[in-house]
């Protein structure tokens, strides 16, 4: 009997030790965040993109590159699923979709977060009147985009990387704006953005806010004499066809920050988040670097078209800093930082 007992306790050992060692095929076995960039052990992410920028557009080259970078970096547990083109509606209308998590990323001017966070309207003015090494100095040296996510904390946006939007120019129809007097009376499109809308106020204009992707019908009906925006922007637009001047203004450096929705962004492991943020610094320097490159090119397009570019005097173009000063301070004062933006705009000096 006791052989007996003795043979049914080892048969039983083996087969404890055999379960101990095999594991169920129907659960998955599941592993915390990676420190390691592209670890096969994080679970697959898909990121949706929406923006307003036509393909050939430096933005949405910039963004393709990053669709295959973070794929790469991520070592295939990322994949980007990209909606250019303002296929899934206005700027305002993807910022509210990556706001409630129906798309995950966009590219959108700091000013246009104002909706959700008043304050980020300050990072629409913040690079006005400066060139694109300048803007670099703000965003990348004085840390700007860190202060975009601290002004941004309470909202569901988190920036992971910027892009400029390039030097905004006024584009006209029928009417040359050839000094800073011609801007008194000037119906001009504007983003829905307050600062855009301060800016034209201040120069004696009638800014019009009318969505970009009604830019066109708007200045080819007459509704508007001009819009503004960069170069390239109203050039893969097809804005050329339907306007005679062109008066470089360099008014605000457009900065776009590349923003995710927070839930989406702290829903991905360590390892991917660093992929991430790696594949849009890549991004971003090829945008910068086609947007400058391409400024010259599209201002070639303009003048085949039978667009007369015009050139400001230093006259005027002080004359249009002196008339718009006041809103960077006015802004940033408004939301209590003042000394900060003036921190940030210390590199101009």
């Amino acid at each position: 009997m006791k052989k007996a007992i003795s043979l049914l306790l080892c048969i039983a050992l083996v087969l404890a030790l055999g379960a101990c060692g095999s594991s169920d095929p129907e659960t998955p076995v599941t592993n915390g965040p990676s420190s390691d960039p592209g670890t096969a052990t994080d679970n697959p992410v898909e990121i949706s993109v929406g923006h307003i920028y036509a393909s050939s557009h430096a933005i949405g080259q910039a963004i393709e590159l990053f669709a295959e970078r973070v794929n790469e970096l991520s070592n295939g547990t990322v994949k980007v699923v990209i909606y250019p083109g303002s296929q899934m509606g206005t700027e305002s209308e993807i910022l509210q979709q990556v706001d409630q998590g129906v798309l995950d990323m966009t590219v959108s001017g700091g000013g246009m977060y104002a909706g959700y966070v008043p304050a980020a309207a300050m990072f629409e003015s913040l690079c006005m009147f400066t060139d694109g090494a300048q803007q670099a100095q703000i965003i990348d040296d004085m840390g700007g985009l860190d202060f975009f996510n601290e002004v941004m904390a309470d909202s569901n946006f988190i920036a992971v990387g910027w892009m400029s939007g390039g030097s905004r120019n006024v584009l006209t129809s029928g009417v040359a704006v050839r000094t800073a007097e011609d801007f008194k009376g000037l119906n001009i499109r504007v983003p829905d953005n307050q600062v855009y809308v301060d800016i034209f106020d201040a120069l004696g204009s009638n800014p019009t806010i009318v969505a970009w992707s009604d830019s066109y019908t708007a200045i080819q009906s007459g509704m508007v004499s001009a819009v503004e925006a960069s170069t390239e922007t109203l050039a893969t637009a097809n804005l050329q066809e339907v306007a005679n001047y062109y008066t470089i203004t360099g008014h605000v450096n457009v900065t776009n920050f590349c923003s995710m929705n927070k839930d989406k962004w702290n829903s991905m492991s360590e390892a991917q988040q660093n992929a991430v943020i790696e594949a849009m610094k890549e991004a971003g320097e090829l945008e910068r670097t086609l947007t400058e490159e391409n400024e010259q090119v599209y201002r070639d397009m303009f003048v085949e078209s039978g667009i007369e570019i015009i050139e400001l005097s230093a006259e005027d173009i002080t004359a249009l800093q002196d008339a718009v000063s006041g809103i960077i301070t006015a802004t940033a004062e408004s939301y209590g930082y003042a000394d900060k933006v003036a921190e940030l705009r210390s590199c101009l000096s």
